[in-house]
Parts: C-alpha cells; sequence; structure tokens
C-alpha cells in the first residue's frame, strides 16, 4: 500500500498552472503517513502538464521499487510511461510471463520484450498497457484503408481495456500516464480495497488522490468507484474525463443465480462435498498469493471466525513449506506472529488467545482502555475521512492496534474482511425473508464495502503506515461465494456455516485441522462489539452526555444528506464537519447499516441490537 497523487492541467495561463501546481505539492503530504519510506515525484517536460507523486510504503523489493516508475524511448530520454500505484499485484509473475506471438510464429513473454526496471509487482500493468496499445496500434494499421482509425482505435481501447483490467488479480488504484499517445488511464480495484477519489479544480484540472484531505481545498472530491476506469486526453484536445465500469463480476454473479433461480435451491440440490472443497482450495490459494513479501509481517487476529481461519491457513502453508515455494520472508521462521486488541477481560482478547495457543503463533493480545478510545476519535475521523458510525466504531481500536504494531516493527498484516458480505455474515441475515432476499442483501453489502469496511481497514492500518491484505476478497473466492445459494451459506441459524463446515477437518488423531470446535463455531461478534461490550456504550454515553435533546432536534436542519439519527451520529458528524469542512467532502461518505425493510432488524449495526445475538444455536 501506498498513497498516490495525481494533477493534469489544461489552463495556459503559465502563473496559474505554477500556483495550482505548488497548491498542490503542498496538500498531497498530508497523505505523507501512508508511504513513510519514500516519496517520489514525477512532473512532465512538455505541456501536458501532468504531475504525480508516489509516497511509499516499501513491502516487495524495498531497495529497487520506487516510484513513479518511468519507462523512457531507447533512442533518447523521453518518457515513455509513467505509472503510480497504490496496492498489490498478486498474479504479477502471471501477467509478466504472457506471451506475444508474431506471425513467423515465434513468441516472447512480456518479460523479455520489455526492460523491467524494478522489482516491483507493479511494473506489470507497464508493460501490459504497453502490449495493448501495440496491438491496438497494429489493428487501426492493418484496417487504415477501410475505416476511420481514430473510430477505430476508440472501440478498440473500450474493449482491451477492460480486458487488460480483469486479468488484475490483486488491490490496486493506480495512474498510468502515457506521454507517447497523451493519454493517461486511471483504475481501481473491482471491490474498492485500496481508497481513490477524483475531482475538478477551478480551472478545469482533474485530481486524484489516495484520500480527500491531500487534495487543495477548491476542488470537490468523489469517489472513484470500484472496478471502473477512466481514460482520457492529458493534451490540448480534452474531453471530459468519463467513468466506465469494466468489472461486472458481482451482478453478473447475481443475474446468473436469479434466472437460474439457484438461490431458491435446497441444501440437498447441491454437490455439498465439492463446494466444501471449493471453498478451502479458493480461501487458501487467496492466503498463499497475500503472503509474497520482503518485510516482516503479522496477522491480525480477532478470534472470530474469519481472522482466525486466515491465521489458521497462513500458520499451515508457512509450517509445511518445505520447499520455500512461498515468496515470503518466514521461509527461515516456520512462526507467524499474531495481534488482538480489547478492553480489558473482552471476548476477542479471550477467543484470540486460544486460537493463537492452538496454532503455536508469537502472540500480542493488546489492552485500550474507554478513556484512549474515546480519545483517539478525532484522529480515527481524520484519517478515516468519514463519520459513518459503524466504521468509527470499529475503526478505533482498530487504529490503536496498528499504531503498536508499528512500534514493533511490521508494515503488513493480513485481515479478514468481507467474509460476512459475500456469506451473508451479519446476524441481521438471519431475519432475511427469503433466499432471494438473502442474496441481494449479500450483492448490496458487498458492493457497499468500498465505503465502510475496506475504508476502515486501509485507512486505520495505512494511518501507522501498515498494509492489510485481505484474502476474503481474492476475486476467485468472491465469485464462488457470491454464486452458492443462499441455503448453503446460513444452516440452523448458524451464519457462514459452509465456511464453518468446509474447515471443520480433524488430523488421524481427532484433533481438529484447523481451529479449535469453540472457535470454528464460534457466534458472529461484530469487531466493535467483540473488543468489548462497554466501548460501544461508553460512546453513546458520550454523545448522550454532550448532545441534548435540543441539539439533536436540529440534526434536519443542519444536514440534508446523511442526517444523523442517533446522538453518537451526530456527535461523529460535528468532528467531520470542523475537520473537513466545504467543497462537497460530507458527500463522499456513504452510512453502512443493516437492512431495516426486513421485519425486526435494527437500526443500528452493532450485532447486539439484533434478535439472534447470543441465541442458542450450539448445534451443527
Amino acid at each position: 500500500m501506498c498513497g498516490i497523487y495525481g494533477l493534469v492541467q489544461y489552463t495556459k495561463c503559465k502563473e496559474t498552472k505554477r500556483r495550482l501546481l505548488e497548491n498542490v505539492k503542498k496538500s498531497q503530504v498530508k497523505m505523507r503517513h501512508r508511504g513513510p519510506d519514500w516519496e517520489g515525484m514525477y512532473n512532465s517536460k512538455n505541456e501536458d502538464n501532468v504531475y504525480m507523486a508516489h509516497h511509499r510504503l516499501s513491502i516487495v523489493d524495498p531497495k529497487g521499487g520506487s516510484q513513479p516508475i518511468i519507462w523512457n524511448l531507447e533512442d533518447n530520454d523521453k518518457d515513455w510511461v509513467v505509472l503510480a500505484v497504490n496496492g498489490e499485484i498478486y498474479n504479477c509473475e502471471k501477467l509478466e510471463n504472457e506471451k506475444i506471438t508474431y506471425t513467423d510464429g515465434k513468441s516472447k513473454t512480456l518479460k523479455q520484450l520489455y526492460e523491467f526496471k524494478t522489482g516491483s509487482d507493479c511494473e506489470c500493468l507497464m508493460a501490459q498497457y504497453q502490449s495493448l496499445i501495440e496491438k491496438v496500434n497494429k489493428e487501426c494499421l492493418t484496417n487504415l484503408l477501410n475505416v476511420d482509425t481514430h473510430e477505430l482505435w476508440n472501440t478498440s481501447l473500450n474493449i482491451e481495456i477492460p480486458k487488460f483490467l480483469n486479468k488484475i488479480n490483486g488491490m490496486f488504484a493506480f495512474i498510468l500516464y502515457d506521454n507517447i499517445n497523451k493519454q493517461m488511464l486511471v483504475a481501481r480495484d473491482p471491490f474498492g480495497i485500496c481508497p481513490l477519489y477524483y475531482g475538478f479544480d477551478s480551472y478545469g484540472g482533474i485530481h486524484f488522490s489516495s484520500e480527500m484531505k491531500a487534495m487543495p481545498d477548491d476542488v470537490i472530491p468523489q469517489c472513484f468507484p470500484a472496478g471502473h476506469y477512466m481514460y482520457f486526453t492529458t493534451g490540448e484536445i480534452a474531453t471530459k474525463p468519463v467513468l466506465i465500469q469494466y468489472y461486472y463480476g458481482l451482478q453478473d454473479v447475481y443475474n446468473k443465480c436469479t434466472i437460474q433461480k439457484k438461490y431458491d435451491k435446497k441444501l440437498e440440490d447441491v454437490d455439498l462435498q465439492l463446494q466444501l472443497s471449493n471453498c478451502r482450495k479458493l480461501l487458501t490459494d487467496a492466503v498463499s498469493k497475500r503472503l509474497r513479501t520482503d518485510v516482516p509481517f503479522g496477522m491480525l487476529l480477532s478470534g472470530g471466525l474469519d481472522s482466525s481461519l486466515v491465521c489458521s491457513i497462513a500458520n499451515k502453508l508457512i509450517k509445511y513449506n518445505q520447499d520455500n515455494s512461498l515468496k515470503t520472508n518466514m521461509n527461515s521462521i516456520r512462526q507467524i506472529t499474531t495481534f488482538a486488541i480489547g478492553l480489558e477481560g473482552g471476548p476477542d482478547l479471550i477467543a484470540a488467545e486460544k486460537v493463537a495457543k492452538f496454532l503455536g503463533t508469537k502472540h500480542y493480545g493488546f489492552t485500550f482502555t474507554i478513556e484512549e478510545g474515546l480519545s483517539a476519535i478525532r484522529d480515527v475521523i481524520w484519517h478515516l475521512e468519514t463519520y459513518d458510525m459503524t466504521t468509527i466504531r470499529a475503526a478505533t481500536p482498530m487504529y490503536l492496534l496498528s499504531r503498536r504494531i508499528k512500534s514493533m516493527g511490521f508494515k503488513m498484516v493480513l485481515s479478514g474482511e468481507a467474509s460476512d458480505e459475500c456469506l451473508g455474515g451479519y446476524l441481521y441475515f438471519l431475519s432475511a425473508p427469503s433466499e432471494q432476499e438473502h442474496a441481494s442483501e449479500c450483492l448490496r453489502r458487498m458492493q457497499e464495502l468500498q465505503y465502510s469496511d475496506n475504508l476502515r481497514a486501509n485507512k486505520s492500518t495505512m494511518a501507522w503506515g501498515i498494509e492489510a491484505r485481505v484474502p476474503f476478497q481474492d476475486k476467485n473466492f468472491v465469485e464462488w461465494a457470491m454464486s452458492l445459494p443462499s441455503e448453503c451459506k446460513h444452516r440452523n441459524d448458524i451464519e457462514k456455516w459452509i465456511l464453518r463446515e468446509a474447515f471443520n477437518t480433524f488430523l488421524s488423531d481427532g484433533t481438529p485441522e484447523y481451529l479449535p470446535k469453540e472457535i470454528l463455531w464460534r457466534q458472529k461478534e461484530q469487531f466493535s462489539d467483540a473488543v468489548g461490550y462497554d466501548w460501544i456504550d461508553s460512546l453513546k454515553q458520550l454523545a448522550e452526555n454532550e448532545i441534548s435533546d435540543y441539539v439533536m432536534s436540529l440534526a434536519t436542519e443542519r444536514w440534508k444528506v446523511n442526517t444523523p439519527v442517533q446522538k453518537d451520529e451526530y456527535l461523529v458528524r460535528a468532528i467531520f464537519e470542523e475537520l473537513f469542512s466545504g467543497n462537497g467532502r460530507a458527500e463522499t461518505v456513504h452510512k453502512s447499516t443493516p437492512n431495516t425493510s426486513w421485519k425486526g432488524i435494527n437500526y443500528d449495526s452493532s450485532g447486539r441490537a439484533q434478535k439472534h445475538h447470543n441465541s442458542s444455536w450450539d448445534k451443527k
């Protein structure tokens, strides 16, 4: 993970250009916490007025992977392609070794065709892009006498760019500048794991940034939606940049299953053993991909099902990595480090200790006090750039834990976000009025991840320069999970039943292979609850003390968009407005709430607010 910034100016006034660029150079350093290891900048040498900045958190190739990466033409030092990326490309080797076959039957891999300058997992994007451009140019040249070349160019790009982006398996937001064709490609990963904002300034310049606080005050930021890209001209003949969707995987799977009425199938109609095997294989593959690192890493271990499974799988992979096939700096250590946080005696701390003891990890369980949590709220809102109460509740302990992890010299962690969204893991899902409604809610929550849990996991860790990787958001795993009949996801009032059953395996001596029974079948506890029930209660009490009934009655007068419903929501909204006043900042926030259109569902997102919490379901 890193922080990226991009600016394309279109004004012709040199003094205005200079002033605007100086403002950007001052403002973009506000996200230096995202990349404490190095800072790189790029200024175009022509009239395109392209500026790019990169704050680097070095995880892969720490010595040689600095960005922006610049490729030059062979015959001179003219800039060819320039790239700045926030993220990790897990299938980089596959993309680098993709073959190009020529008319004489000979072929070369992209790695052989282009001179790679770093060991970065991101440089493969430059080769993929250039290969795409050469393919489009060749097609245009072949059809030069038959069609409008400009129209063919655009048509071919609209086909090839989505193909290219859909090949990528990873988390990313990137800015790629093509100096030869005067074009810029900006894209964000399918689920919005890496944050990205865009906006226009008063003179028509377009800005891109990992965090909106890094944008100058006259830029009105908007969220760059997950699974979308922009491809636009940077030269004098400007066209308004347009967002284009390239990833339709979630919707396609949902539509296909709806048409086939797959969500209405019963459990006995499913090849259950096949699906259990698929679950184990896909999640194991997802964890394995995310273990590539050249720096020390650890695991976030809440003691809940999702983080515990990720830890168990990673522990198994590293322990039995006899041939050192995993590209991780843990090859010679064979023991992973796990981290947990909670109030003294909190449910998560107790459960995490059990998991760590079972797995034999080097475990650190940290405690925080109510006072420490409340004192951090303002900083959490500043870093997360949100006033969504659900996000802030969970982000605060994660923010405090990340600070501890950073102090111990770790720069990357694995985490368990998205299992609840794609498998219907929140307790209120058990109240779905139908299987179809259950599936629809999974789709909604997956599409909103970019504004909630992904934003929380990324920004609360990156506030301290730590990268969080999320195996449950591997494309292959997500699309498999979304394709499942809903009755596979829950059974006998047990959420995420298929995930639990898939890893309910035993060794020859009867010992659980992955997790102890009390962890594998532990009821869903949302992180903000499980750190200690007093945490949310104290937040509510603080708001009750600070916000009178009269002040609360004025909420609709103050805020027409995302009007606070509860006093704690009012409190954090007021802090947000102090920190990010004006210019559309508040409109970038989406509130994360349960589906209150279902009967009996409480507006409050706490798991304790739902009727299924702590119900008697100790049965498989």
